[in-house]
């Protein structure tokens, strides 16, 4: 074989192909670099790495993720196609990681609404990724795979994209402040899917009313699938943000000087006795119930000695956080004994968490809920007023079962389901003959009572 010399080599190259791999390459960290500065959500490997350093509470940092993503895509992509196919593409995913680091890095390009930036970002990362898959290079591992995936014809290369981003994009729930931002980011992508598919996929030299007839079809069933998961998640934003609020003016006058009030990360807050922590207590929200609305009953427990710490639920439903508990004992590692705990969906949310982690918690507290798990081998508490008429009895009777033989319940004469937090009337509840704020009294009297003695 013999060898080329410097003259050859650069004689070989198609400086068209890199002029546009280059170019794309900047566009794509341009667009990924906005994303992630201004938080919205992102599909690829950029999106998978965040996802992966969110959910592993940073324990896996997000250039160590990517680097990892990339170098089992390309295996897998290897095994498909031949050395040649990758080392092109390889190329391209080498500039996209240089300019990369250097934007997040070095510039600031946050944009404060998220659906500007997550457009702004989508028509960069969309042009730029089309553009070099069209020159023979790809900014990530994933597209290397769909590439090799989609010339090989296992599945079409718009439907692959499609799935694959679909996916990643749900798994930004938890990690976005308003579920409509996903649902702008599931529209954008469908939107922009097809024109990436034309960029990558169409011959250079046919024209474009060829390639548009040929592919038509799927498009359109790209578009339709997108719009209709789009809809299908923007009726259940309307559901989702249609929750009881706190009355926040009312919890600030009894708010206590004993308790220092902290936000700490990831959704949590705290409610920190000054003087001695003898225990601590998460508690999870009820369902759609703000969770800013059990200050009351959690200041009134840690000016008694306990460090109280309530859960920002994902769209306010404990069941997408069941184990958030098992991070915020984490941010405590001197406090030994734990106990847990919720009203309503929170309160055998909070359960399950325990029944999967006793070791965790010495005890669980249920207000007007119940335990669909067996936590026979741990203390319980459980309280619910004797006007609720959201509480299920008949399900409370039957999940009796699953509770130790010396549970302690407590039976509120006049109290409700809504009244163990500060947030109004609920529909379908019973009307309390008692006020908020001694229900609210009394269940702190019994949580203070059960955790201390």
């Amino acid at each position: 074989m013999k060898k080329r010399t410097i003259k050859q080599f650069f004689a070989s190259i198609n400086y068209q192909n890199f002029s546009y791999t280059v170019f794309g390459s900047a566009l794509v960290a341009l667009g990924s670099t906005i994303h992630i500065h201004s938080d919205a959500a992102d599909g690829g490997i950029v999106g998978m790495a965040r996802v992966i350093e969110y959910y592993s509470g940073e324990r896996i940092g997000f250039r160590f993720a990517s680097l990892l993503l990339n170098i089992l895509f390309y295996l897998i992509a290897w095994r498909l196609m031949n050395a040649k196919f990758i080392s092109n593409m390889a190329v391209g995913t080498l500039c996209f990681l240089g300019f990369s680091y250097v934007f997040q890095t070095y510039l600031s390009l946050e944009i404060e609404n998220v659906f500007f930036a997550t457009l702004i970002g989508m028509v960069c990362i969309e042009l730029g990724t089309g553009l070099m898959l069209r020159y023979g290079s790809a900014p990530n591992g994933e597209h290397v795979l769909s590439m090799a995936i989609s010339k090989r014809g296992d599945i079409d290369f718009g439907w692959f994209n499609f799935i694959k981003d679909f996916i990643i994009i749900l798994m930004f729930i938890p990690m976005v402040e308003k579920f409509s931002d996903i649902i702008s980011s599931l529209v954008i992508m469908t939107i922009f899917t097809p024109i990436l598919d034309f960029i990558a996929t169409s011959p250079k030299k046919s024209s474009i009313k060829k390639s548009v007839e040929k592919n038509k079809r799927h498009w359109v069933a790209i578009l339709i699938t997108g719009f209709v998961i789009a809809l299908v998640f923007a009726v259940a934003t309307v559901y989702i943000n249609d929750y009881y609020r706190a009355d926040e003016s009312r919890i600030e006058e009894l708010s206590y000087e004993t308790v220092e009030k902290t936000e700490l990360d990831n959704g949590f807050t705290a409610y920190a006795p000054k003087g001695e922590i003898k225990a601590g207590f998460v508690f999870y929200p009820g369902a759609k119930v703000e969770y800013k609305s059990y200050a009351p009953l959690l200041e009134a427990c840690a000016d008694k000695g306990i460090l109280c710490i309530v859960v920002k639920m994902p769209c306010n439903l404990a069941f997408l956080g069941m184990n958030k508990a098992l991070n915020a004992i984490e941010l405590y590692p001197d406090i030994e004994n734990w106990y847990i705990g919720g009203h309503s969906l929170g309160g055998s949310m909070a359960a399950s968490c325990a029944a999967t982690n006793p070791d965790a918690f010495e005890g669980v507290v249920l207000l007007a809920s119940y335990s669909t798990s067996s936590i026979e081998d741990l203390s319980v508490l459980s309280v619910y007023g004797d006007q609720d008429s959201v509480l299920n009895a008949e399900k409370y009777k039957k999940n009796k079962k699953n509770l130790p033989s010396d549970f302690v319940e407590y039976v509120i004469e006049g109290g409700n389901h809504a009244y163990f937090g500060m947030y109004g009337k609920q529909s379908g509840d019973g009307e309390a003959t008692i006020t908020n704020v001694d229900q609210i009294t009394l269940t702190a009297g019994y949580i203070v009572e059960f955790i201390l003695d």
